[in-house]
């Protein structure tokens, strides 16, 4: 694991990314719940809106970010692959779209 640290790769079975996991599934729930209530009293009028929004990128732009070093397990070689550029073409090819027209604030990129 040490060497899997010092390589920054994370490993997808490592407690710290299991709770980081965990932590990022309750910014969804929370992401869900706020954006509801943001668009019926036009949040962003008040002000605290764009500091959430601007919190809930942060959180998931990290998140995006740790995916992409994240170890993943492939089948066929019944391994867990740890080759940085495998593990980027991994993730572009899985989530990384859903996570980045998720993660972007559009509206705040053409409010400006």
């Amino acid at each position: 694991l040490w060497s899997l640290t010092k390589a920054f790769v994370v490993h997808p079975k490592d407690m710290r990314k299991v709770y980081w996991d965990i932590f990022i599934g309750m910014w969804v729930v929370g992401s869900v719940l706020v954006a509801p209530v943001d668009i019926a009293f036009d949040a962003s009028s008040f002000g605290e809106s764009s500091t959430a929004d601007i919190v809930f990128s942060a959180v998931f732009c990290a998140d995006m970010l740790i995916s992409f070093r994240t170890a993943f397990f492939a089948q066929e070689d019944d391994a867990h692959v740890i080759i940085p550029s495998l593990m980027y073409e991994n993730y572009l090819k899985t989530w990384f779209a859903i996570d980045f027209v998720s993660t972007v604030p559009v509206d705040m990129i053409t409010s400006m």
